[in-house]
């Protein structure tokens, strides 16, 4: 089932773009937090670093249905298989950073036009204790940038996992269309965006809507004859043609560079860190945004 989200203003980000300014990552962690996160990787555009910042709350990963494993082999094999993938992801965006916001899972939450989660339950105080969700196909939840300070993109990594949930390779664009669980008919195996901070965002935003009225003045009372309007037309018929406003949105094509086979080994240290002192399936964590 395809649905719809609210447009937040993330611009959409494809394969051969140039990357977008950005901004600070804004991990929801205390700084000491996000400094024993587990890292993994050099940090550069052929072994980028591979940060997890998925610290999850048993409540977060029972809503987005992250799959469990208590077996130390099967911790292994998760964190290994999420760590790939968010590194090849990060190799074919250009980027040398990657946060690891959340790994596979099958739900997402839903957001509304200023970017924040849409609520369906609050407390007696008026506090919002329960989020809208809506199911998806099998997913990453992951921040890129070109340093710990800088994040340029974020978005999800569409995956095909087998029956216990391990993800095994990327979900193609006609495997998301037989799926169903495409966000705004967006079936790209990559959803990526620029990152905006929220305050950017919101001054984006009204910059856009100041320069849509500012247009449509122009169009109206400087009487110009760019409009088609037929007598026995409804209002939402019209049809307005302007050059200006539609070269603004002609999509670009999708270029995948070809980055030859990634890297995918992971040093001993981090294994035995990640699984033994710190794992993102492990229960008695901290809540983040996703």
């Amino acid at each position: 089932m395809s649905w719809k989200k609210a447009n937040v203003g993330s611009k959409r980000w494809d394969f051969g773009m140039d990357l977008p300014q950005g901004g600070p990552p804004n991990i929801r962690l205390k700084p000491e937090d996000l400094r024993n996160c587990p890292r993994d990787g050099k940090g550069t555009l052929e072994d980028p670093m591979v940060i997890w910042a998925a610290h999850l709350t048993d409540k977060q990963r029972r809503e987005l249905q992250v799959p469990e494993f208590d077996d130390e082999e099967d911790l292994y094999r998760a964190i290994d298989a999420n760590t790939d993938i968010a590194k090849t992801a990060a190799i074919r965006s250009g980027c040398t950073i990657v946060w690891i916001i959340c790994p596979v899972h099958t739900n997402k939450y839903v957001y509304d036009r200023n970017g924040d989660r849409v609520p369906t339950k609050w407390d007696n105080s008026g506090k919002p204790v329960e989020y809208l969700l809506a199911g998806a196909d099998p997913h990453l939840t992951v921040r890129l940038g070109t340093s710990e300070d800088l994040c340029l993109l974020h978005g999800y990594v569409n995956v095909v996992v087998d029956e216990r949930g391990f993800p095994t390779g990327f979900m193609s664009s006609f495997q998301r269309n037989q799926s169903g669980n495409l966000t705004d008919g967006d079936d790209r195996t990559m959803e990526l965006f620029e990152w905006t901070i929220k305050g950017d965002l919101m001054k984006e935003r009204l910059q856009r809507e100041n320069a849509e009225y500012e247009l449509f003045k122009l169009r109206t009372v400087g009487k110009e004859t760019n409009w088609e309007i037929e007598d026995d037309l409804s209002d939402d018929d019209y049809d307005y043609k302007s050059d200006e406003y539609e070269s603004l949105i002609d999509d670009q094509m999708d270029k995948i560079h070809d980055y030859g086979e990634e890297t995918t080994g992971h040093s001993a240290e981090f294994e035995e860190y990640i699984v033994s002192k710190w794992s993102p399936y492990r229960r008695d964590s901290h809540p983040i945004s996703i």
